[in-house]
């Protein structure tokens, strides 16, 4: 079940050289800007829920997030679906 609240709104960011880390915040934060609330959801492709896992075992740090990452297979790489 997915949470109610604002459409989902997309970002994408084919960026090879910038981190996942980074690409998953500045979508966050595209997204409060816009919305004035902060997110609770995000739709990403498994690659990028695995790169982010794979980013975060190597050391790669987010601050504390009151969201939730979840892969579904209809999104495009690079691309964060929020809520």
């Amino acid at each position: 079940m997915t949470p109610s609240g604002p459409p989902y709104w997309g970002w994408s960011d084919p960026d090879k050289k910038k981190p996942v880390t980074v690409k998953l915040l500045e979508a966050l934060a595209a997204f409060e800007q816009r919305y004035g609330q902060e997110p609770r959801h995000v739709l990403v492709s498994g690659q990028t829920l695995t790169d982010l896992q794979t980013a975060l075992q190597n050391g790669h740090r987010l601050p504390p997030l009151q969201v939730v990452v979840e892969a579904q297979a209809e999104v495009p790489a690079h691309t964060f679906y929020v809520q």
